[in-house]
């Protein structure tokens, strides 16, 4: 789920001057106005506030979404994961 999902699923409506948005913004200790840029997708968050967002969001907002350049499993653990099943 991206952050404009979670915050329409948590009765608010994406925006700038969502509730919910500013409620988030609070907890993960991030500005407002770079919350909403993560959330429309013109700037990145880095790992640790991903980690804050998957946090406050109970797990919705998962940092694999967030990077998924950072955080996907790798190939070498797909190989381990196939290997170890058979």
């Amino acid at each position: 789920m991206n952050l404009i999902d979670y915050a329409i699923s948590q009765g608010g409506y994406g925006t700038p001057s969502c509730p919910v948005m500013r409620r988030l913004a609070q907890q993960t200790g991030c500005a407002l106005r770079t919350l909403y840029m993560i959330a429309r997708g013109h700037k990145l968050p880095g790992a640790r506030l991903c980690r804050r967002i998957e946090l406050a969001t109970a797990g919705a907002v998962r940092r694999e979404f967030l990077r998924p350049d950072v955080f996907a499993p790798g190939p070498s653990s797909i190989q381990g994961e196939a290997h170890h099943a058979a």
